[in-house]
């Protein structure tokens, strides 16, 4: 919900490479749900900078119709003060999303909203890293770079992209670590062309263990 139309424009793009669509409604008419929604929203997506409403009752409206577990986010550069970040916390924003978010970006940075099962950003911290990675499917073998890790997946850029719940085969190697990482994972969600996010499926004990060390090691550092 923005009068944003640069970034408007981006997520109608992002989205619509995943295969989702983008319902703009006007700020100034924000608390009129759309009846006609033929299914819930996957999330819904606040630009307080044009809405001339409170923050809560924004969230109520939405989650009356929808229900408490509707994800809420709202545009970062919407919130000014600390007083409005704990007004927001206290409305029951799930997150917030920078307006200048590059399109590329868009799809990894509400990843963890759309697809809450296959992708939950609370279950395993996400070390930022950029590694070299190379996976097999079926007859498709191609290669990768991380965009993160964490203990129970990553998410990688690549052109070669493929839809979501495809099983596949990814090797790689760690900062430090001599032996290639083998991971059996799965697409959890892919903006295609751009990048997709793998859940993995099937790890080996040894190598669990070097992705948790390695990603807990290097956030600790960082200060995370």
């Amino acid at each position: 919900m923005t009068r944003d139309s640069t970034l408007r424009a981006r997520l109608q793009s992002a989205l619509a490479r995943a295969g989702l669509d983008l319902l703009i409604i006007d700020p100034r008419h924000s608390l009129q749900v759309p009846h006609e929604s033929p299914a819930p929203p996957l999330l819904v997506l606040l630009d307080l900078r044009t809405a001339d409403v409170e923050a809560a009752r924004l969230s109520d409206a939405w989650r009356d119709r929808f229900g408490t577990q509707l994800p809420i986010i709202v545009i970062a550069e919407s919130v000014q003060t600390a007083a409005e970040v704990r007004a927001l916390h206290a409305a029951g924003v799930t997150g917030y999303l920078s307006a200048s978010t590059d399109e590329a970006q868009l799809m990894p940075a509400l990843a963890p909203w759309l697809y809450p099962d296959n992708f939950n950003r609370r279950s395993h911290a996400r070390l930022e890293i950029g590694l070299p990675v190379s996976y097999r499917a079926g007859d498709t073998v191609a290669a990768a770079l991380t965009r993160n890790i964490g203990s129970g997946g990553m998410a990688v850029r690549t052109t070669q992209t493929l839809p979501p719940e495809t099983p596949l085969v990814l090797s790689c190697r760690l900062p430090g670590i001599a032996d290639e990482l083998t991971i059996e994972a799965r697409v959890c969600w892919c903006e295609p062309g751009v990048a997709m996010g793998l859940t993995f499926t099937r790890v080996s004990a040894a190598d669990q263990a070097a992705i948790d060390a390695c990603v807990g090691t290097r956030l600790a550092l960082s200060g995370h």
